[in-house]
């Protein structure tokens, strides 16, 4: 049961840590959907290629496993992070993971309870060193490269690290500005995540650089924040939309401020407001006909060119 993946599921699975969802879109969740029902998921140790045919989230943290010839790959353990470097989620900056699970004593340089300042710093006395974490990646790829080849893996995981360079990069570019904030007094710093626009920021690394991070390293696809979709214009509107969006306002505006009245007080008409509402109010499905100039008419015309000069318009019409 443990090496199935909706075990995991149980907490790991939302917009905030969204490895469940990365996972079943990725290939590796496409195959095991497929293919499970014949693997064997009793087998110790966990054979790559005979017993299953793709990792599930065991196989890559957790499990004992050895290739076809019997040979080691990875023995099991019981902490989580004991295959991974970096702890992608939860807090404002990807960072290295910390040495104690008790992150409670975890203090950053400004006395916070963080992994990192809000400039990125590291509070590096409680988090492993570059030497343990290339040890924790060695042995995450040892069970990649029990399919894949070296070069590939190689290139993914120089994808992941360049993946949290750039959203780490980012989320500062988020944090500086939200800094500002506080410094000009718009938001209270004493609680850095309650107010609108701190929760604004939050989204910013909280969901989308974690999500971002986790495509990155299982290769799938992200659970991202929901949100309203953006409202999609009117068809039968459409040169009204367009000149809305482009005016930052309403192509057809109320010259008389209707709108803005009191209900009792507001024009009432039946006339439409603009020329594009009067090209829409158009009853459709007739022509429109063309005026036939009247007997008179065509006379007067056809004197005015026969004498050169204007019609008198007290001749008598010869009909």
């Amino acid at each position: 049961m443990a090496r199935k993946p909706h075990t995991c599921k149980e907490c790991h699975v939302g917009p905030d840590v969204p490895a469940f969802k990365v996972y079943s879109a990725s290939k590796h969740g496409n195959i095991y959907d497929s293919l499970q029902a014949d693997w064997d998921f009793k087998a110790v140790p966990w054979t790559v290629g005979r017993d299953f045919s793709a990792p599930t989230c065991a196989t890559c943290h957790i499990s004992l496993l050895v290739n076809t010839d019997g040979e080691l790959i990875a023995q099991r353990t019981h902490q989580m992070s004991d295959r991974l470097s970096w702890r992608i989620f939860g807090l404002i900056y990807a960072h290295p993971h910390p040495r104690d699970p008790d992150t409670t004593k975890i203090r950053n340089r400004d006395g916070q309870p963080l992994p990192t300042d809000f400039a990125g710093g590291l509070a590096a006395e409680y988090l492993i060193s570059s030497a343990e974490q290339a040890t924790r990646a060695a042995t995450m790829q040892a069970a990649c490269l029990a399919c894949h080849s070296s070069a590939w893996v190689a290139g993914h995981r120089e994808r992941f690290e360049n993946t949290i360079r750039t959203t780490n990069r980012s989320t500062l570019t988020a944090t500086t500005i939200m800094t500002e904030i506080w410094s000009r007094g718009f938001a209270a710093k004493d609680n850095p995540f309650d107010e609108a626009v701190e929760q604004k920021w939050t989204d910013i690394w909280l969901f989308h650089a974690n999500n971002t991070r986790f495509a990155s390293a299982m290769a799938g696809g992200g659970d991202g924040p929901r949100r309203r979709p953006p409202q999609r214009p009117d068809p039968r509107a459409g040169r009204v939309a367009g000149a809305s969006a482009q005016t930052g306002g309403s192509a057809c505006q109320d010259p008389v401020g209707t709108a803005q009245r009191p209900r009792d007080q507001r024009v009432v008409s039946d006339a439409p407001s603009c020329p594009q509402a009067a090209r829409r109010s158009r009853p459709r499905g007739r022509r429109r006909q063309k005026k036939t100039p009247s007997s008179a008419s065509q006379w007067q015309k056809r004197s005015t060119c026969a004498g050169g000069g204007a019609a008198n318009p007290d001749a008598a019409s010869p009909l």
